[in-house]
């Protein structure tokens, strides 16, 4: 093959959006086989090249984690005494080390307007917002407003925020559960660790799943044609399961046309195929192993974690 097929087969690889999630999942989800013999492992293994702070802050966007209490929590842990104010100082002095005691204003010292903004009850870093809060009422009184006028002078020459991503890993679970109904990982989640754990047995099991060899949506499809009852709270999968099995369709035709009926298109299929590859995190970390590593499994099962998302 030419190195113009090559080239073009690798951008059309990275113009389509479902191979991008999957990449991206591969790159992100645990690295573990079936698990043996228990050791720890390192579920932010994707992460561990960058400083720990930048490290946990990108391993908890990507995963929807929470890294560290809010600016209000730690306003109000210092103002129970829980953290003490000595501490905020230190803690900003040994950040700015020697830049700590540079003039920003006269008067004014750089640790001292990063203590100022750092205690002060208004949550924005920009001059508008603290403008805003100061005329509306809501942040906290000052006792020296020629003070609150030099931060606000300041931080107005500062940098402006960068936009982010705003393209949210979210799935329709997540809207659901913000509309106050149940969590539907519950069930869904149940079966696929059901299915899978039977799926990748390394010869635990007393009696080995069928159709391994054929692949984790073949194997399921089929156990659902040949008559296994869907989860009580997953009524219907047996039929879109039996439909798939009778016309024998591949894992990324299934996951397409779910995508369309989902109404999920454009810009948001990455994020959420992302999202859905790392809501089961060690499962399909697993899958995603064992398709790179296909010699770590016991017999021919074809493993990959196109297919698992695909059921």
């Amino acid at each position: 093959m030419s190195a113009s097929a090559h080239h073009g087969s690798a951008d059309a690889h990275e113009a389509d959006p479902v191979s991008r999630a999957l990449a991206a999942a591969h790159g992100i989800l645990p690295d573990q086989g079936p698990i043996g013999v228990f050791i720890h492992h390192n579920t932010l293994h994707a992460f561990q090249h960058l400083p720990f702070h930048e490290g946990v802050q990108a391993g908890a966007e990507v995963l929807g984690a929470r890294p560290y209490l809010s600016l209000r929590e730690f306003r109000a842990a210092l103002a129970v005494g829980r953290v003490a104010e000595s501490d905020v100082r230190h803690e900003i002095g040994r950040a700015l080390g020697a830049r700590a005691h540079d003039t920003v204003l006269p008067g004014l010292s750089r640790d001292e307007l990063w203590t100022q903004l750092s205690l002060t009850d208004a949550d924005s870093d920009d001059a508008p917002a603290l403008a805003y809060l100061l005329r509306s009422g809501t942040a906290a009184p000052s006792r020296n407003p020629a003070f609150w006028a030099a931060c606000i002078e300041r931080v107005s020459r500062g940098p402006r925020l960068i936009p982010t991503d705003t393209r949210k890993r979210e799935r329709h679970r997540d809207i659901l559960m913000a509309l106050g109904h149940s969590d539907t990982d519950v069930a869904v989640h149940g079966e696929l660790i059901r299915l899978s754990s039977g799926f990748l047995d390394q010869g635990q099991a007393q009696v080995s799943a069928p159709n391994r060899e054929k692949g984790f949506l073949r194997a399921v499809s089929a156990g659902y044609a040949d008559g296994a009852s869907p989860p009580r709270a997953c009524r219907g999968v047996d039929d879109d399961m039996r439909t798939v099995f009778s016309s024998n369709e591949s894992p990324a035709s299934v996951i397409r046309r779910l995508l369309t009926q989902l109404g999920v298109d454009g810009d948001a299929v990455e994020p959420f195929l992302l999202a859905t590859a790392v809501a089961l995190p060690g499962w399909t970390g697993m899958f995603a192993r064992l398709q790179r590593h296909p010699e770590e499994h016991t017999d021919d099962a074809a493993v990959s974690l196109e297919e698992f998302l695909a059921v």
